[in-house]
């Protein structure tokens, strides 16, 4: 996979992350992450225990993320640290190699999020979130270029997936079980290169945003297995009557 290998070209780590925000305030309120080690064809040797962490947030949690992630704002002021004593421990987590490793989100919101705390907290210029955003890729962004529903949507972390045919481990919105099944979909996706290639060929028959002639060579491509020049004079001619 040509993007992947740019963006973890000679990286030997990656940290797979989760945060979960408050409604209002868009403060990061848990964060969950699991570190695995890499081999030269990006592929998964190892992967380490899950790290979780509540912060205790200066917002409220807000009912509708209350609903959605389990977690109120008396278990947060219970468990909860503040945002720097987080961020520090995290670091502890992802080790020495911290600015050698490719930091991976499902989805740009995460970042949204870490940019919205580092602001409240002011950790403007603290060298370790500057890394994140430096070494930080967004995997849904690489994944539904290859793979979409069949309104040519985004799937969500859980339906991406079954397209593998994998469960969902744990609790969907609990951060640390959200970046263990990251990392399974990314396994998944650098592995199962048959899956992968079939639901390329369904996404690409579905895409709507080449020329007219184009989707009927794919479409026809797909369906009777072959085109020919004659094919394409074909779907031309049809286009400029």
């Amino acid at each position: 996979m040509k993007e992947i290998n740019k963006l973890l070209k000679d990286r030997k780590q990656i940290v797979f992350l989760d945060f979960e925000g408050t409604q209002y305030t868009q403060e990061i309120m848990a964060i969950g992450a699991v570190k695995v080690s890499i081999d030269a064809k990006n592929n998964i040797k190892k992967n380490n225990k899950k790290f979780i962490v509540y912060i205790n947030p200066f917002g409220e949690v807000g009912k509708i993320v209350e609903g959605i992630t389990g977690l109120n704002d008396e278990f947060l002021q219970e468990n909860g640290t503040t945002f720097k004593k987080a961020i520090e421990k995290l670091k502890k987590f992802v080790g020495l190699k911290y600015k050698d490793t490719t930091y991976v989100t499902y989805g740009n919101f995460d970042k949204r999020l870490l940019h919205c705390s580092q602001e409240l907290n002011e950790m403007e210029n603290d060298p370790f979130i500057a890394t994140i955003y430096e070494n930080y890729m967004d995997f849904s962004a690489i994944f539904s270029k290859f793979v979409k529903d069949n309104k040519g949507q985004q799937l969500s972390l859980a339906e991406g997936l079954k397209v593998f045919k994998i469960n969902f481990v744990g609790t969907e919105h609990d951060p640390s079980d959200d970046a263990y099944n990251l990392m399974l979909l990314y396994e998944a996706f650098v592995t199962k290169r048959g899956i992968l290639v079939e639901q390329y060929k369904t996404t690409l028959d579905r895409f709507s945003h080449m020329p007219t002639p184009f989707i009927k060579l794919i479409r026809k491509l797909n369906k009777d297995k072959q085109i020919t020049y004659e094919d394409y004079l074909k779907f031309i001619e049809e286009e400029i009557k």
